[in-house]
């Protein structure tokens, strides 16, 4: 029995070098991931802008059930495009407004 030919035994160093490697990175930390951005926010030179749910969320920075309860509410006015529901981004721009907006009393 010889020795294995070069490309087998270069596919076995390969494979060695790889296992190694992974055995190495075995007890490293995971890095931490980055945030997905779905679409950028700021309206695109005039046009209405929709946003979807999670959009809506990230812009507000509040969970999904609050947002619908500000929807069914009626603190913001949304819209259903076949089975998805939008909310365009002058409505969100008016109820930060109006939150950041004292109320008078009488």
């Amino acid at each position: 029995m010889g020795r294995p030919p070069d490309s087998t035994r270069t596919r076995a160093l390969k494979l060695v070098a790889e296992l190694q490697a992974l055995i190495a990175d075995w007890d490293r930390p995971p890095t931490p991931r980055e945030p997905r951005i779905i679409h950028p926010i700021a309206p695109v030179a005039g046009e209405p802008r929709l946003l979807s749910i999670p959009e809506a969320q990230a812009v507000l920075g509040i969970s999904r059930t609050t947002l619908f309860r500000l929807l069914s509410d009626g603190d913001l006015a949304g819209m259903k495009i076949g089975r998805r529901t939008v909310i365009p981004s002058r409505e969100i721009d008016a109820y930060i407004a109006a939150a950041m907006t004292p109320e008078e009393t009488p």
